[in-house]
């Protein structure tokens, strides 16, 4: 495979990195870094997909296939996702970059490079940074006109109320509770029982997968979604050691 040749057609400014073939997986530190372009290849069809996100590589992947096996979105690339599944995709990142505007651009490049808008997975020529979803401007100026002075209804009020009452209610719980001690800095031995009652049910490669992921920035709504793994054992297990 002509890695070489992928990005010879590209200007690179001194402070973007070109790494065609990195691994995706494995411990990220971002440092500087604020932006990475990658490519994700279908290995059956050799059609592609190239983005970018302020995110890791890693956690990009993650996000992409919430999208097609839970949310179950309908654009090209996702249902090329489902229809072959998430074992016959190579992920790579290509380049990475101190500046998110530098990264759109290099999107833009790749997608033309590669032609992945016409010949691959990408619904837009790239840069719009929106999940391949474009609104014009006029678009835009219609939806805020079209929203100017709309009467909300009922159920809105009450559910914009309810939430209000809710992010109060937390934040006097948070006050309540500051200065208290964590129950899980000393275990106690009916905690050490309980815990290894739960951890039955959870082998190490999971614990492990559990904390990788938090470690991206991964909501344990997210986690929960990806692995399966209830959101209240997400939630038990990010804040216990695997050995005590």
């Amino acid at each position: 495979m002509p890695n070489a040749v992928r990005v010879s057609v590209l200007a690179i400014t001194a402070k973007t990195r070109v790494l065609v073939g990195r691994p995706v997986f494995g411990l990220v530190v971002l440092g500087e870094i604020m932006a990475f372009v990658y490519k994700i290849t279908n290995t059956i069809t050799n059609k592609c997909y190239i983005g970018w996100t302020g995110n890791t590589v890693e956690h990009r992947w993650a996000e992409h296939k919430i999208s097609a096996f839970k949310n179950n979105d309908n654009r090209k690339f996702y249902n090329a996702l489902r229809k072959y599944g998430p074992d016959s995709w190579l992920v790579e990142t290509l380049i990475e970059t101190t500046s998110k505007e530098e990264a759109k651009v290099k999107e833009i490049e790749l997608i033309e490079h590669f032609d992945s808008y016409n010949k691959g997975y990408n619904a837009t020529k790239g840069g719009d940074g929106n999940n391949g979803i474009i609104m014009s401007e006029e678009s835009n100026l219609r939806r805020s006109k079209a929203l100017k002075g709309k009467p909300k209804s009922e159920a809105t009020i009450k559910k914009f109320k309810a939430r209000t009452q809710t992010e109060e209610t937390t934040a006097k719980i948070s006050l309540a509770h500051q200065g208290m001690k964590k129950p899980w800095v000393k275990w106690s031995p009916e905690q050490i029982a309980k815990r290894a009652m739960t951890r039955r049910s959870l082998t190490k490669e999971q614990y492990d997968t559990i904390h990788n992921l938090r470690v991206t920035g991964m909501a344990i709504r997210e986690i929960h979604q990806l692995t399966g793994i209830s959101a209240d054992l997400v939630k038990k297990w990010l804040k216990m050691p695997w050995e005590l």
